[in-house]
């Protein structure tokens, strides 16, 4: 199901979600993987900007 709003259903209530608990915060982090366009599109458009890009490595097998 894509373009039909889950998503951002889902970012809303847990940003509701966060506030109730420990009041309205200045910042939330996400983790969206490289190449998702999809994602940060719909973030941009909740009103979040890019604040910080990491990049992660990860060894994926045995060095012999």
């Amino acid at each position: 199901m894509r373009s039909a709003g889950a998503g951002r259903s889902v970012v809303r209530g847990l940003v509701r979600a966060l506030a109730a608990e420990h009041g309205p915060q200045q910042q939330a982090a996400a983790v969206i993987a490289l190449g998702n366009d999809a994602s940060e599109r719909m973030f941009t458009g909740l009103g979040f900007d890019l604040h910080l890009e990491l990049v992660g490595y990860r060894r994926t097998g045995s060095r012999g």
